[in-house]
């Protein structure tokens, strides 16, 4: 076991989200998006999205049927051109089983913590909530005083002996007599933070707490940068500036980034030392990858998934008389093992792709999968169909391409990728949907 800090929730309830979009957190004011998450289309969209809910004597079986969140008597962020269309869809299903629902467009805006409440109360203490679209979970029966978090990682001798298996918060003594997944926390930033629901109001994401801020950046060239900037070396191949006044560390940043999209190769971070700061500073200290920030009188634990992104489960542990014991966060399951792999060998296996498709656009028409010695040749041949045989016998004419990248090329490719050697599939242009070939066999 791992001790990766400590929680308290003077509220009695905690929620799992991931600290990289607490930005976009409204708590109980209205879900407004702030100007710089979105696109300028896409802030503008969001906050002409409306909050509905679904009433009725059936409004709650309607509702489930419809399945779009948690508590199945609300639908949030519903952007306004859909609006329509999803009364029709609540209207029929509710005529179609004879039940008696209709959907109304609420006049104000949903606040994030309202949506809270609204699924602690379906779930009896436990739910999920979305904001702006984004997963999160929150549980409650919590007791006030500080708890444990604790990571218990993947078993000895496994691929993944190094990640997290799951995170457990251990509430109180007693027999667990059933226990019950109650939600997804949706990660993009490759995080988690378990945080009282109330002291969430006080959390800063970006504005500055002691009006300091940190510019880091990290890349090919960027030792050069640092050399023709006169900035320091902040952690391993990441240079920059620490502590610096937050209007000169915005200037020095700028210079900057004003070289970035030319040949110089690098990202950038301007870093203000906001409460997300503090927390990150100590993870990418910390020999377990967590840390703990204090929010008035509660204390919130952040640490990384070290499974990068994606849906994690949430489960909660329960006595006889359905008392809260044990949170868990389930991280390494056997689907993301799985996925996990996938990505993995992706990374490191390639496919041999006509220059007609690396070169000059066009689309792929035709792959097959045959046998190979090598470990890190996947086997595919990926073709546009108009090579003559000429052009294929000419090894200039082919790269060699890792197979993540082939699977941004086209989604009808991706989802093929996986298929046995001896699989061939073909396709009459780009707009099409490819089809399996039985008529010839590559060697297995």
């Amino acid at each position: 076991m791992i001790e990766l800090g400590t929680v308290r929730a003077p509220s009695g309830s905690l929620l799992i989200v991931d600290p990289g979009f607490l930005g976009m957190w409204s708590h109980d004011r209205a879900p407004i998006m702030t100007a710089g998450i979105l696109s300028e289309t896409g802030t503008i969209a969001a906050n002409k999205s409306v909050d509905a809910a679904i009433l009725g004597g059936d409004a709650e079986q309607v509702g489930r049927q419809l399945g779009r969140q948690w508590n199945p008597r609300f639908v949030y962020d519903i952007p306004r051109a859909h609006a329509k269309e999803l009364s029709k869809r609540v209207k029929q299903i509710a005529k179609s089983h004879s039940l008696d629902a209709r959907l109304e467009i609420l006049r104000k805006r949903v606040p994030h913590r309202t949506r809270a409440e609204h699924a602690l109360a379906i779930g009896k203490g436990a739910g999920e909530v979305q904001f702006h679209g984004i997963w999160a979970a929150v549980v409650g029966e919590v007791p006030r005083g500080e708890l444990r978090v604790v990571g218990e990682l993947m078993p000895e001798g496994s691929p993944d002996a190094k990640r997290l298996r799951r995170i457990s918060i251990a509430v109180r003594e007693g027999v667990t007599a059933r226990s019950e997944q109650f939600g997804c926390a949706m990660v993009d930033w490759a995080r988690l933070m378990i945080v009282d629901l109330d002291a969430i109001d006080l959390w800063e994401h970006e504005q500055s707490l002691d009006g300091l801020a940190d510019f880091a950046f990290w890349g090919a060239d960027a030792a050069e940068l640092a050399k023709r900037f006169d900035a320091v070396e902040l952690e391993a191949d990441v240079f920059g500036w620490r502590d610096v006044p937050i209007e000169e560390a915005a200037s020095r940043g700028f210079r900057v980034t004003e070289l970035r999209g030319g040949k110089l190769k690098f990202a950038t971070a301007f870093r203000p030392h906001s409460h997300h700061y503090q927390l990150m500073q100590q993870v990418r200290a910390s020999s377990t990858e967590s840390g703990v920030v204090t929010l008035g009188d509660a204390r919130t634990c952040g640490f990384m998934t070290t499974w990068g992104d994606g849906l994690f489960e949430v489960h909660r542990d329960l006595d006889a008389n359905g008392r809260l014991l044990r949170l868990r966060i389930e991280l390494g399951t056997e689907l993301r093992q799985k996925l996990l792999r996938r990505l993995e060998l992706r990374s490191w296996t390639s496919a041999l792709v006509s220059r007609q498709i690396v070169d000059e656009g066009k689309p792929i028409r035709f792959m097959y999968r045959e046998a190979t010695a090598r470990d890190e040749d996947s086997g595919w041949r990926i073709l546009s169909g108009l090579e003559t045989d000429a052009y294929n016998d000419d090894t200039e004419n082919i790269a060699i391409v890792p197979l993540n990248q082939i699977a941004r090329l086209d989604k009808r490719v991706d989802k093929l990728l996986d298929e046995a050697v001896g699989s061939v599939f073909e396709r009459a242009s780009a707009n099409d949907n490819f089809e399996r070939v039985t008529d010839w066999t590559p060697r297995r």
